[in-house]
């Protein structure tokens, strides 16, 4: 006997806006067009508490307008990686150091090929455990 769940979830997903990925060129034009509506005589406190609410929204829509929205990465992280590869990787920077001031690099390879080997073991232990589950 089988017992089947049907589950369904929402995750939220988070959004951002990457400033680099705007068409400034756009939206300075458009920011233009927003502010030739906004402006008029100041003539008491209330009217420029009303122009920088104006001129504040105006920037916030041209830049929702012209930075696009993009979905946020998930929290991908290298399974295979552990406590003990990122001390033996200090450990090699450390030997690469030492060895770059002395001149005598057989630590530094020996400590390399080690680091190495390492990383290829924690892969394939990885991927079998992916593999296997």
């Amino acid at each position: 006997r089988y017992v089947c769940f049907n589950m369904q979830f929402k995750t939220d997903t988070p959004y951002y806006r990457n400033p680099r990925l705007t068409d400034w060129s756009l939206y300075k034009s458009d920011l233009m067009s927003q502010l030739g509506s906004v402006g008029g005589r100041v003539s008491c406190f209330a009217d420029i508490d009303q122009f920088a609410s104006d001129l504040q929204n105006a920037m916030i829509s041209c830049f929702q307008d012209n930075c696009p929205l993009r979905r946020g990465g998930g929290g991908k992280n290298t399974r295979w990686w552990t406590a003990d590869l990122a001390h033996k990787r200090a450990h090699v920077r450390k030997l690469f150091n030492q060895c770059k001031r002395s001149h005598n690099w057989e630590p530094y390879h020996k400590g390399l090929t080690e680091y190495s080997l390492a990383i290829k073991k924690a892969k394939r232990n990885s991927w079998r455990k992916f593999t296997h589950e």
